[in-house]
């Protein structure tokens, strides 16, 4: 998998990554840090990645529901460590949820769940401040 991410990246198509944070699978700052650490070496800053909650379904009802704090850990890390779009997924409303300009750090799309309240972006660049914001806009 790990392979077949970088290759897409490489390949100038858009890519987002998600992780289900699972609290004790995979919720320790060992695997944030790793994961954090190779998003950086091999994809590079401005690949967005999602942390999104978990909540107990189907076989894994033993397991408690991720707490908004772990995800909000983990976008604050992981861009403390230079990814530029860290969001916080399955959580409605949160304002991780929303991209903020890596330059001017104003709202360039605000979200309310799947859909799009606004968007200050003018052909690919913040209406604010004119940074390019790397992605896929027309």
């Amino acid at each position: 998998m790990l392979n077949n991410i970088r290759q897409i990246a490489k390949s100038g198509v858009h890519l987002e990554l998600v992780n289900l944070v699972v609290p004790t699978l995979n919720d320790s700052e060992k695997m944030l840090d790793g994961l954090a650490s190779w998003i950086l070496g091999e994809i590079g800053p401005d690949v967005p990645i999602h942390f999104t909650r978990f909540h107990p379904d189907y076989q894994l009802l033993n397991l408690p529901e991720t707490q908004i704090a772990t995800l909000e850990r983990f976008r604050n890390y992981a861009m403390s460590k230079g990814i530029r779009f860290a969001y916080v997924g399955n959580v409605p409303n949160h304002p991780g949820n929303h991209t903020y300009c890596p330059q001017c750090g104003k709202t360039i799309i605000k979200r309310s769940s799947i859909f799009v309240e606004e968007l200050n972006m003018t052909r690919g660049n913040c209406k604010f401040c004119g940074k390019s914001i790397p992605g896929v806009w027309e």
